[in-house]
């Protein structure tokens, strides 16, 4: 099952617990994760947006989550490494397209979301530009 979340953190430190949380995954799984993804260089996609991953295998859910903070914006992948949700997949490459980092910079709360998710679903023939 694929969930987008909307969540506000105060700093970047505050996303593992977040992330175990929302996906009922262990802590120490998705540190290792996200530490291990750090440590391949950057995860900036945009001045103001990072696209922190988590990826293990055999997740039960799957999915985005839109991360407001005061300094720095987080898009966060949480996706199986052995079966990727093509869904999440398709989705994410829409919204790193010019107007769908436009779009999720809009999102200011969960029903944003679930409204550009939906868009994102429904139109197939998105323009990437």
């Amino acid at each position: 099952m694929d969930k987008y979340e909307y969540r506000t953190v105060r700093n970047r430190a505050e996303l593992p617990a977040m992330i175990a949380q929302i996906y009922n995954l262990k802590l120490l799984d998705v540190q290792k994760s996200l530490n291990e993804r750090d440590a391949l260089g950057s995860v900036r996609i945009a001045e103001d947006i990072d696209l922190p991953h988590v990826e293990l295998p055999e997740i039960t859910n799957q999915g985005l989550i839109w991360v407001r903070s005061e300094k720095l914006n987080y898009l966060v992948m949480v996706i199986d490494s052995n079966k990727p949700s093509r869904e999440v997949v398709d989705r994410l490459k829409k919204i790193l397209s010019k107007n769908g980092l436009n779009d999720i910079r809009s999102v200011q709360s969960q029903s944003d979301l679930d409204k550009l998710m939906m868009e994102l679903k429904s139109n197939g023939n998105r323009k990437n530009n």
